[in-house]
This record gives C-alpha cells, sequence and structure tokens, in this order.
C-alpha cells in the first residue's frame, strides 16, 4: 500500500522541496522506522506493506521552519503546511547577544546534561542528538513510542538551549554542547491546524 505526504510552506502553494519526514510505527504495527525527503512537488511516497492497521507517528521539518508532529492512520494521506521561520544570522540571534555570545560555539554547554519534561519533541536535525524518553501521559509509560511533540512548546524550549543546526541561517541553541533527555507528560486534545488528518492519542 502507498500513501503520500504533501508538504508545503504557509505561503499558499508553495511546496517545500527534501523536507525531511520522519515515520515511527505505533503499537500493533510491525514495519520499522522509515524516513523520507519530499520531491520538487512537496510529495513524500511511503510503501507499508499490505493491511497495515496501526497508527503512525510523524515529524515533518525542512530548514527554516517549524518542524510539525502529528499521528494518523494508514488509510489518510495528510497535507501539512510548515510555518516559517525568521533566518538567523551565522546561526545566532539577539538572546545570543543579551547573553554575551558573540560567535557560534559547537561545544558551549559541555558536560552540562538537562532533562526537559515538557511535550515532548519534534525530530529535527538540529535536534538528532536529542534522547528520547517516551511518553508518561496520563500515568501510562509509553517507551516504545516517540515523545512526539503535536503542541511545539517542548521543540522551542530544547532548541532554544539544545539546537545544533548544519545551516548558518537556522538559529543555534544558547548551549549546543549539553547533553539533553527529553520526557513527554502532556498531549495536547485539539487537532493541529497544520495538519490536514492530525488525531489525537493517549501517548
Amino acid at each position: 500500500m502507498e500513501f503520500v505526504i504533501s508538504v508545503f510552506s504557509e505561503n499558499p502553494g508553495v511546496a517545500i522541496e527534501r523536507a525531511v519526514i520522519v515515520a515511527v510505527p505505533g503499537k500493533g504495527t510491525t514495519v520499522p522506522r522509515k524516513e523520507v525527503r519530499t520531491d520538487e512537488q512537496g510529495e513524500a511516497r511511503l510503501v507499508l506493506p499490505p493491511n497495515s492497521q496501526g497508527k503512525y507517528y510523524f515529524t515533518v521539518s525542512a530548514p527554516g521552519h517549524m518542524p510539525v508532529a502529528f499521528e494518523h492512520l494508514p488509510d489518510e494521506e495528510p497535507s501539512v503546511i510548515l510555518k516559517r521561520l525568521p533566518a538567523a544570522l551565522d546561526r545566532l540571534g539577539w538572546w545570543h547577544n543579551l547573553l554575551g555570545l558573540s560567535a557560534y560555539d559547537p561545544n558551549l554547554g559541555s558536560g552540562i546534561h538537562i532533562g526537559v519534561i515538557d511535550s515532548g519533541f519534534a525530530q529535527h536535525p538540529a535536534l538528532a542528538h536529542v534522547k528520547d524518553k517516551g511518553s508518561f501521559v496520563h500515568s501510562e509509560h509509553c517507551p516504545e513510542l516517540p515523545g512526539i511533540d503535536r503542541e511545539g512548546h517542548g521543540t522551542a524550549v530544547i532548541g532554544l538551549f539544545g539546537a545544533r543546526p548544519s545551516h548558518s541561517t537556522v538559529f543555534a541553541g544558547i548551549a549546543p554542547g549539553a547533553a539533553v533527555v527529553s520526557v513527554k507528560v502532556s498531549n495536547w486534545k485539539r487537532e493541529n491546524p497544520r495538519v490536514s488528518s492530525a488525531k489525537s492519542s493517549p501517548c
């Protein structure tokens, strides 16, 4: 079974090429985790085994855009709109200057260990080093599922101090060398307005 995910910028009709889509199977699904990129039309195709019935958890990210996380059933083909972020100047923002940081240092914060108890985080290249300890929503621990962030709050908090960008136009954290662990304890119950078929779940 094949289905398509379409990714657009918040400017109507502008497709995003090479957006990264990470698909993680949920409970009752046996296919492995997959990562795909969108083509020049902003589309990415995923092939699933016949009769796949479980839920899938997705994060969609692209340089210069806020990542989005959602879940869906395999019979749905979501369309995702990513919000544009302002461009950084050599990875720095005004808050770096406020702290006296005038140049990006990828080792700043090395040796510090930070735990973030929030809404989880979205998969993003600048947050690839973050350790995901899963979800503890409603007193139910789901270690096999990602602590997927449908609110965006946990992602923003972790990025503020822990982001390690590969592009100079993407903002870095104020302590990119720190070791970061994420634990999800909250779950937004409203549907994500930027995803055409977003749904909520206990985890």
